[in-house]
């Protein structure tokens, strides 16, 4: 299983422990995931729920926690849709005012391959080395609030969007707070401000 070629997910979900996974309540997923890094943007390791270890990328590390907490939480649902037709639900819901992001996504017939473009899109960053470092943490710190907000889609909160933009206006909110109360910025600091 390779998050990096096609047909990884029904690969993953194949060597998941359902089992070890959703016997889990959230406060002990939670830390789980903290674990990885996958809270803080960082991925360090995956989510110890799948049966055959393999040493993956920190993308691959990524796409594998991002994907196994959209699963452990649409297990804990009540939800009666198939797993992967509602993440790609959500991800539509989400992203209709970026159409051009997933344009050309929806031709796909396959929804397992949809799915594996909508995660490699989600979490992609340019090739510039400079921007790369910085956007990647940023982004993947940020994608877990795609988890809570699939976790209100599950409980059929109608208004996702707003929930989600709310989330990542609130931590750009901290992260801006943080940076002003800093007198003496680091290159690093002032990038990340430029962001």
């Amino acid at each position: 299983m390779n998050p990096s070629s096609s047909g990884w997910i029904k690969k993953l979900l194949k060597e998941v422990s359902k089992e070890d996974l959703s016997a889990k309540d959230p406060i002990e997923f939670y830390n789980d995931l903290k674990q990885t890094g996958f809270i803080y943007g960082s991925n360090i390791s995956v989510l110890p729920y799948i049966e055959k270890s393999i040493d993956f990328t920190e993308e691959e590390r990524t796409k594998v926690n991002l994907l196994l907490s959209f699963y452990y939480f649409h297990s804990k649902s009540d939800s009666d849709s198939n797993f992967i037709e509602s993440v790609i639900s959500f991800y539509k819901k989400i992203g209709e005012n970026q159409q051009s992001f997933f344009e050309e996504l929806f031709g796909e017939k396959s929804p397992e391959r949809l799915l594996e473009k909508m995660i490699h899109k989600r979490i992609h960053i340019d090739d510039n080395f400079i921007s790369k470092s910085f956007n990647y943490f940023l982004i993947n710190a940020l994608l877990f609030t795609d988890i809570l907000g699939y976790k209100k889609f599950l409980n059929r909160d109608s208004d996702i969007k707003k929930y989600i933009n709310t989330l990542e206006s609130s931590l750009e909110t901290v992260v801006v707070s943080v940076m002003d109360t800093k007198s003496d910025k680091s290159d690093y600091d002032e990038n990340l401000m430029k962001l």
